[in-house]
């Protein structure tokens, strides 16, 4: 059996983001360059809700850990400036 591995996605601007539809795993979020604004993430292809979390991207270098499930999708909303992260996730 081959074993399911992670895929990121990268993000370096402000902006809304659809990393992945469908069920997957969010791993973390990796803030590798911080700047002031917020990230947020939602499990859902379209709108602003579920949130799951918002992240103050100004953080020095930081990886939030989550391994959770997201039912329908991952999508991630950068407000502010524009820092330079990283979301990691497993589809299913």
């Amino acid at each position: 059996m081959v074993p399911v591995l992670n895929e990121y996605y990268h993000i370096s601007a402000a902006g809304t983001y659809q990393v992945f539809s469908g069920a997957c795993v969010l791993e973390s979020v990796v803030v590798n360059t911080p700047s002031a604004g917020i990230i947020t993430i939602i499990d859902n292809t379209t709108g602003v809700a579920p949130v799951i979390a918002a992240l103050v991207a100004s953080v020095t270098s930081l990886a939030y850990t989550y391994n959770t499930t997201m039912g329908l999708g991952i999508r991630i909303i950068v407000a502010g400036a524009n820092p330079d992260i990283t979301i990691i996730y497993r589809s299913n």
